[in-house]
């Protein structure tokens, strides 16, 4: 079984649906193409930039879809409908392109790392996102094949988390409040996606490192998180998350009495 129209229609509100049926009419998705399992297209809609639409897919059905629209209505937004229907009716207009991995297969070493370099000169803020994620790797293959933690012997670096907190909570500068207010639940998704790092640190019994990270994240949040309008209760629902990993952290730190 593939995916058809009438699994569309169920992940979209009726109204997204037939709105996104007629962008579809209109040929306004532009440049659709797959690598791997990942759909991508550019929708044409109200800003004078297209709209970037990313649709995970396993065989059967979508996993995730994103806009960059700022839709929160409930369902999928018109732009993601277009998409997939375009996907499905016209499946010869679909460019497959290669996955990743297969892309970067055949480069060695030095190649990788120039082209990662190069990456980051032309993408400053990426070297943060890097730095964090360095930080975070704390699994180790056992003779068994399995991941376990292990305790890092030197405290981390917080200040590429706080970067990278500063960074998120100013995401939304340069909007209209009218318009920042549809992104506030996307930036409280991505601080969640930012202190739940600490959790492979508190998994390994390394509270203190856990600490370090939430320290760094927490004092930006709390300075920054009233200037938004929080109607619906995205960023003021993150404070109980924040809660939970500090109570887990401080309980799996080695403190002194």
């Amino acid at each position: 079984m593939s995916l058809t129209e009438s699994m569309i229609r169920g992940l979209a509100t009726a109204q997204s649906f037939e709105r996104g049926e007629d962008y579809y009419h209109s040929g306004v998705v532009l440049g659709l193409s797959k690598r791997g399992n990942t759909l991508l297209a550019h929708v044409e809609g109200s800003s004078y930039e297209p709209y970037q639409v990313t649709v995970e897919l396993s065989e059967h059905r979508v996993m995730e879809a994103y806009c960059t629209c700022p839709y929160d209505l409930g369902g999928y937004c018109k732009h993601i409908v277009a998409a997939l229907l375009a996907y499905v009716r016209e499946p010869d207009q679909v460019t497959e392109r290669q996955p990743v991995t297969d892309l970067l297969a055949d480069l060695d070493r030095d190649e990788l790392l120039d082209l990662l370099a190069q990456l980051l000169s032309k993408q400053p803020r990426l070297v943060d996102w890097v730095e964090t994620r360095l930080a975070t790797q704390t699994a180790e293959v056992s003779t068994e094949g399995e991941t376990t933690p292990r305790q890092r012997h030197t405290p981390i670096d917080p200040a590429s988390f706080r970067k990278q907190a500063q960074y998120i909570m100013s995401s939304l500068n340069g909007m209209r409040p009218s318009e920042a207010y549809w992104h506030t639940g996307g930036m409280a998704d991505e601080m969640q996606s930012l202190i739940n790092q600490a959790e492979p640190f508190i998994q390994a019994g390394d509270g203190r490192n856990a600490l370090l990270i939430l320290e760094a994240v927490t004092q930006v949040y709390v300075d920054r998180w009233l200037e938004y309008d929080d109607s619906d209760g995205y960023l003021g629902d993150l404070f109980a998350s924040f809660g939970q990993l500090f109570a887990e952290a401080i309980l799996s730190a080695d403190l002194s009495p």
